[in-house]
Formats: C-alpha cells, structure tokens, sequence
C-alpha cells in the first residue's frame, strides 16, 4: 500500500499547479511572450519559500545544496532538463499543433517516469501502477478535447510539433527521474529554493534582452497576477511534489500529478465560467480510476 500522506500530498501539489494554471491564463492573456510570463512567476515564489525555509529552520539545508558541487551540478541539470528544455519543446509543439494535441503528448511524461524509474532508480514496476497512468493519461487525451484549438500546420512543421511534445514528455521525465535522485540526500523546500535560483540566472538575460517589450506587455495587474500564479506553481506546488517525490517514488509521484489537468478544468468552470462536454466527464472519470489504481 502506498504511503498516504506522499500521495495526499503529491496530490495538493496537482492541486497548487491546476490553481496556478488559472493565474498563469489571466496572466498570458496580457504578456503573450511565455519567457517573460515564465520569470515574472519567480521572485514571490522564492520569497514565499525562503520564509518558510527559514521559519522552518531549513535555510541551511539550501546553504548545504550551493556548497556541494555534485548536489549543485545534479540541480542545475535537473532543472535545465524539466524546466527549460522540457517547457520549451511543450511551447514549441502547442504553437506547431495546438493545444488539442500537445498538450496531452506532453503529458504523456508518467508513462515514461514509471518506466525510467523502473531502469534507473530500480523502483518496482507494478502492473497496477503501469496499468493506472496509462488509464490516467488516455483520461488527460480526453479532457484536452475541451480546447478546439486545431492545428494550423501540415507536413514538415506538423511533424516537428508532435516530436516536440513527445520530446517535452521525454525531458519532464528525464527531469522527475534527477529531482528523485537528488531528494534522496537533499531536503525539499531547499531544492525548491535553490531550484528557484538557478532557473532565475538561466532566464534573466531573456528577460533584460527584452526590456522593451517587457515594458509594453507587463503592468502592475500581470506582474501581481504572474506572481502569485508563481507561488502557487513553481513554489508551494513544486514543493509539495518534491514531498512526495521523496516518499513514495518517481513512479507513482508522476502518476497522481495527472490529476492536474482535471483540477484546473474544474477551477476553470468555477472561477472562469468554462463550458464541460461529455468528453471531459468521461477523461475525468478515467483520471480518478487511473490515480486510484496506482494508490492500490
């Protein structure tokens, strides 16, 4: 049986990134530019966490991370892999062929989490666990179906957009993989800090390589808007995946995170007024099931 809480918590982390969609949407409505939407998300989120770190007196445990060249280096590629290489290719195939399509390409990642796990960590492949993200992830294929997004590409251009969805699953599963590796010796909040910073230094010279358009595209509503989006995204929700990441494995970590999508389809109705079809119900009913099973 699964380790409850990794799972209740895991899942709260889904939640957190699903309430951080809703932000990040509002936000992008107005500063249509992904790397300028991404950087702004950090600095609150890094000051969130940092008070908490050190109300926790977990300040120290991200002190150890910077002075430890291995634990650094490892960091640093993990968060190049996931967050730069993996969000980059995930744009690159939602611009080739639309949302309907690459969105749920790339997030196929757990099927390939559950299998790299099995290789690489030698976490145990249980047939109910391959058997549940497969159901999870069919789930996720139907509840893309709300966007009627097609794709405006054929050919050439078609075939690179849906190679650069597999590849963002690929590198968001690569990336989970080394995030699991590091959180056997290292404490979550502080990953999550340092991994702040590090992705800060990475795309800061976008950022003030554009100060013009980063001028004419954010005011003060996006700039709040994005960070609190940040928050709730790449700061509470990342940590709490990191939690459960470190207790109950790659594998089944990956897996509940699929209860994202559903999440934020349901904020969406609630805080957006979104429409759901039939479709929608139906992926939603396979997430549960899905989720379910690998909890068993």
């Amino acid at each position: 049986m699964i380790d409850v809480f990794g799972a209740l918590i895991t899942f709260c982390g889904a939640f957190c990134w699903a309430l951080a969609s809703i932000f990040y949407r509002k936000a992008l409505s107005r500063a249509t530019n992904p790397f300028i939407a991404n950087i702004i998300r950090i600095p609150l989120a890094f000051l969130v966490l940092t008070t908490i770190a050190l109300l926790d007196g977990k300040i120290s445990e991200a002190l150890i991370i910077i002075t430890t060249v291995k634990t650094l280096l490892y960091l640093v590629l993990a968060t190049f892999v996931m967050n730069i290489v993996g969000d980059t290719l995930y744009l690159l195939a939602i611009r080739n062929v639309g949302v309907a399509i690459g969105y749920p390409l790339a997030y196929m990642y757990p099927v390939f989490v559950a299998i790299l796990a099995t290789i690489i960590l030698a976490e145990p492949l249980r047939m109910n666990l391959l058997l549940g993200t497969i159901i999870a992830v069919t789930g996720v294929w139907l509840l893309s179906s709300k966007k009627q997004e097609v794709a405006i590409t054929t050919g050439y251009s078609f075939s690179i957009g849906v190679l650069a969805g597999i590849g963002a699953a690929l590198a968001f599963s690569f990336g989970i993989i080394l995030f699991r590796i590091m959180l056997i010796e290292t404490d979550p909040i502080a990953t999550a800090i340092i991994k702040l910073i590090i992705l800060f230094v990475m795309t800061s010279p976008i950022f003030w390589l554009r100060q013009e358009e980063v001028k004419a595209s954010i005011d003060k509503r996006t700039l709040l808007i994005g960070m609190i989006g940040g928050v709730f995204g790449i700061g509470i929700g990342d940590w709490f995946f990191y939690i459960g990441l470190a207790r109950i494995g790659a594998g089944s970590a990956a897996a509940i995170t699929t209860s994202s999508p559903m999440l934020s389809l349901f904020l969406a109705v609630i805080l957006l007024k979104e429409k759901v079809g039939s479709w929608q119900v139906i992926g939603t009913v396979l997430i549960v099931i899905g989720i379910l099973l690998t909890l068993i």
